[in-house]
């Protein structure tokens, strides 16, 4: 699922949910959304100095980076605008980095890597007999058909007699995709947080 379509499922999934301010006092905060208290998609916000915690029905995540991360998150437009990239550097996921945690294989990126290689190849190489051309795209043909399995996938470019060094810059290519929970997490800290925004915009007048 596209990026744009995952806002799009956020906005239907939270479209009746409602802001309940459990704590507030400064950098402490704890903010639960849900539609009528029910458990479907709800969410919390929790936060403390230098760290912000989403959990709940969509998954946890946990971010650092500066001392009030609402501030890190907050859109100044008031939409919905994301960086998924640069955002995960900051995830808490132990020792080290994981991807794991917010990446996932993606079998239509693979087939579009291997498929361009191929295309370029025979941009290049016009010179290649049809046999031989044939006989090439059978066999990336067998490779594609291991997409839906990354080590089946990854085994097969390994594995392959790359005799013309086709594949030659596969490694430089990323065939994972952003998981769905993890996108849809990051909508719903901006949510929160311009819906938070409101809320004490409101309780000042």
């Amino acid at each position: 699922m596209e990026i744009k379509e995952i806002l799009e499922r956020f906005k239907k999934d939270t479209k009746d949910h409602s802001i309940e301010i459990l704590h507030d006092d400064g950098l402490y905060r704890h903010l639960r959304f849900s539609k009528n208290n029910s458990s479907a998609y709800y969410f919390d916000i929790v936060t403390w100095p230098g760290y912000l915690c989403i959990s709940g029905d969509m998954g946890c995540f946990t971010f650092s980076r500066v001392t009030d991360m609402f501030r890190f998150f907050r859109d100044s437009n008031g939409e919905l605008s994301i960086n998924p990239g640069y955002w995960a550097e900051k995830l808490q996921t132990g020792v080290g980095h994981n991807k794991e945690i917010y990446k996932e294989w993606s079998p239509e990126k693979f087939k579009d890597v291997v498929s361009e290689a191929l295309n370029n190849f025979t941009d290049d190489n016009d010179d290649i007999s049809v046999d031989v051309l044939e006989e090439i795209k059978e066999s990336i043909e067998e490779i594609i058909s291991c997409s839906h399995n990354e080590y089946d996938a990854i085994s097969a470019i390994r594995n392959y007699d790359d005799e013309y060094d086709i594949f030659a810059d596969f490694w430089e290519n990323d065939c994972t995709r952003y998981k769905f929970h993890y996108i849809w997490c990051c909508y719903a800290i901006v949510w929160a947080i311009n819906k938070f925004d409101e809320q004490v915009e409101q309780t000042w007048k």
